[in-house]
């Protein structure tokens, strides 16, 4: 067995413990969750690996021949949500977020995705395993993109872990999904070298229709790495510049650069994309002409209020969240609490407000 890292948290959830590693350490990724109270089929302390950070590429044909050579691999669609993975521990489905937190919220909502996916069937029959995945929609963590779909939040699988933190293959990852009637991110087959100029019209599809771009992967699932569209990145850009004093600036200078290679690569028209980077930054900023505040804005749907309590007591360590209402609601004829908040970021509040009433600071 690997050694306790010392980065570590205990912390509950209802009346189960937990530990989280809460930063990399040589032996267990950020977000790796154990329970000490509970053991896998093996009889080893029962571990949730972190998932691991993906290596994104800037240059499409340079990136597929430094990472796949002539060897095909499977290319499969990055959606925007926030990463989950779903586990069940001592008989009850749990979801975990990317920084190994138990999130009361995503929880609730995978005892909804029970009732019509298979992942009690699953974890009976692969109890060791893990599904990680995109959650979609109602999100309380950030601003998504419109997707066509039915209000709610939605589980998308783009992988499945073992014991080990590994992935399993692809193809093996889809025969289970299939199995057990779980959704997966859309999924575009193999690709290769010789292939290329069909991925890149897959991509300029993707990006016409404002999709965030791709992952490929290897056969046996070892190497990954994502490719983004400049319409992701440019709306990323868009929505996060009013928040600019609480993000990195690396945040918004790597997306500039990943539009600026894409337009080059892909021969796109270069005064509209002159004009959209411009729409970008002066639409981002569109709220300082009534500045109130830097915040985002969330609606969600709970089945119960203590969830609602219970998610606002996890996001206090971040930023300072206002409930703006609660109200009564059906959703496929059953009732539902939503609940509209608001994520303020106090540098950004602070640094625009005294901007805004002609304070000077330095450079």
């Amino acid at each position: 067995m690997k050694p306790m890292p010392s980065v570590t948290e205990e912390r509950t959830y209802e009346d189960i413990t937990y530990i989280r590693v809460g930063d990399d350490t040589p032996t267990h990724p950020r977000g790796t969750v154990m329970f000490p109270q509970v053991t896998d089929s093996q009889g080893r302390l029962f571990t949730v690996w972190g998932y691991p950070r993906i290596r994104r590429i800037f240059v499409l044909e340079r990136g597929v021949k430094r990472y796949f050579k002539e060897f095909p691999f499977f290319v499969e669609e990055k959606i925007d949500g926030y990463n989950v993975r779903l586990t069940r521990v001592a008989g009850r489905l749990l979801a975990l977020t990317r920084g190994g937190f138990i999130c009361p919220y995503t929880t609730e909502w995978a005892s909804v995705w029970a009732e019509h996916m298979g992942l009690d069937e699953f974890f009976t029959d692969y109890p060791d395993l893990v599904l990680c995945g995109e959650a979609v929609g109602a999100s309380p963590y950030n601003v998504q993109r419109v997707y066509e779909l039915p209000p709610g939040l939605h589980f998308y699988l783009f992988d499945i872990m073992d014991t080990e933190g590994r992935s399993l293959p692809p193809e093996r990852k889809y025969t289970l999904a299939a199995q057990y009637a779980i959704p997966t991110v859309p999924q575009f087959g193999q690709y290769s070298l010789t292939r290329l100029p069909e991925l890149k019209d897959l991509l300029l599809d993707l990006n016409a229709r404002e999709r965030e771009g791709v992952v490929m992967k290897s056969p046996d699932g070892e190497r990954v790495v994502k490719f983004v569209t400049p319409t992701s990145d440019l709306a990323d850009i868009r929505d996060n510049l009013i928040l600019m004093y609480d993000v990195d600036s690396g945040y918004f200078l790597n997306r500039l650069l990943r539009s600026v290679l894409f337009v080059q690569e892909f021969g796109l028209d270069r005064e509209e994309y002159a004009r959209r980077i411009g729409e970008a930054i002066l639409g981002g900023l569109d709220a300082l002409t009534d500045f109130r505040g830097a915040w985002e804005e969330y609606h969600i749907l709970v089945r119960n209020i203590t969830t609602w309590h219970r998610l606002r007591e996890l996001l206090a360590g971040k930023v300072r969240t206002e409930e703006l209402y609660t109200r009564a609601v059906l959703l496929d004829g059953r009732p539902f609490i939503q609940i509209g908040f608001r994520r303020v970021f106090r540098k950004s509040t602070k640094r625009f407000r005294m901007i805004l009433k002609g304070y000077g600071h330095y450079d």
